[in-house]
Order: C-alpha cells, then structure tokens, then sequence
C-alpha cells in the first residue's frame, strides 16, 4: 500500500482432490468405509503486514467437504457434513533494549463443533533475544524460546498404517517447551547451539510432554549445526 502503512494481500483457493490412495487399500490394515467423494477445501486468507513497525496480522478460514479421515487405528472414513476451520494471527517484534528482543507470536484457531478435527484453542511463541552486530563481523542471536499451546486432544497415532487419526479420550496437559539458543554468523561461517526442552529437567507430574498418547516428545536435547560457504 505504501512504505509506511506496509502491505495487505487477500487470498483464495479451492482444492478438489480424490482421496489419497491409503484411504481406499482394502487391505489387512485399512479398513475404507465408503471413501469415495472427492474432498473439497476452499481457503480465504488476508495478510497485513507493516515492516517500519515490526508486526503481523493473518486470519485463514476454511471451508471443508468430505473430508478423508482415520478414526482409529484402523478404519478409514469421510465426513459427509460440512465444517469449517478458522485461524487468526498475530507477529510482534518488541524493542526492550539496545540489544535486546521480545518476538512475540499468537495463534488463536476454532473449528465447527464435532467435526473430526482438533486443535488447540491457542498457540504462542516467544522468543527473547540479546542480538546484533559486533566486532564488525559478529552476528549474534542469542536467549530464550518458550512455546506454549493450551490442552486439546491431539490425533492418535497407528503405527501399522504409519497415519494419525482421530480420537476424543486423551488429552494433553503438558508443560511449555523451553529452549535456549545461541546462533552467530562470521562473514560467510553460521553456527547454532541449542539446549531444547529444558522443562523436562524440572521435576514433578508432567515432567514430559506428550504429542500423542503414549508418544513422549523429546527429553533434555543438546543440537549444533554449522554452514560454511568456501568461495573461490
């Protein structure tokens, strides 16, 4: 729109599409009941953002018809009914100091009462970061991640047809994931050092989160990565 008021896009989709091929094996392991129509998924979208001020606006509402789906480690089944799924947005990038960054990110998503899907009510991400350039050469990154979603009962896993399904009896309760990060760039070298899941190390019920029933996420997990361009 213009260098102070940023940019605004709309968006639209539709996508018709066969089920996927393991919806229709009637074979030991899947179980089809009647999947046949073809899914249909229409997408509305609008974006705002404003770089001069560092934020975000998105909302995404989908419309969705015969919807393909597990419901249990084995059955496959499609949704006659139709239901819709709404996500809104939102991205803030907030100056503390000097050196120092709040990145904040909110999530907030609804589908149609009792249709076969769920999600968490809402999800957010935030990043504090001591960063900039130093010695000329430095870029550094570097502090705490903490991201949290609120309970919701997550899909179900089967590891005999390697899909996830959908279930309404377990629902998470887990802890925030906190992670801390060092990241750093040196003209063309980039390297990361990353202490995940820290809330594992702090003791009592709960001390691991769960991203399915019986599937743990990880524990305490130490990561370092490096890329370096050699140019002639």
């Amino acid at each position: 729109m213009s260098k102070k008021l940023g940019y605004l896009s709309l968006g639209f989709q539709n996508v018709n599409r066969t089920p996927s091929a393991i919806f229709g094996l009637n074979n030991f392991y899947v179980k089809p009941n009647n999947v046949s129509k073809k899914e249909n998924t229409i997408q509305l979208s609008v974006d705002y953002e404003n770089p001069l001020k560092k934020f975000k606006l998105s909302a995404e509402y989908f419309l969705v018809n015969n919807y393909a789906y597990f419901d249990s480690f084995f059955t496959a089944k499609q949704e006659s009914t139709l239901f819709n799924v709404i996500h809104i947005s939102a991205e803030k990038q907030i100056k503390l100091a000097k050196h120092f960054n709040w990145y904040a990110e909110l999530h907030i998503q609804q589908s149609t009462a009792n249709a076969p899907v769920n999600i968490p009510l809402i999800l957010t991400r935030n990043r504090f970061a001591f960063e900039g350039n130093f010695f000329t050469n430095l870029f550094l990154s570097t502090g705490l991640e903490v991201r949290y979603y609120t309970n919701y009962k997550p899909s179900g896993y089967s590891p005999l047809t390697g899909q996830f399904f959908y279930q309404n009896s377990f629902t998470t309760s887990n802890r925030p994931d906190i992670n801390l990060f060092l990241h750093f760039r040196i003209k063309s070298f980039k390297a990361y050092l990353r202490l995940e899941n820290m809330n594992t190390i702090i003791p009592g019920k709960g001390k691991f989160n769960f991203s399915s029933q019986n599937y743990a996420a990880n524990g305490l997990w130490f990561r370092t990565g490096i890329w370096w361009n050699f140019v002639n």
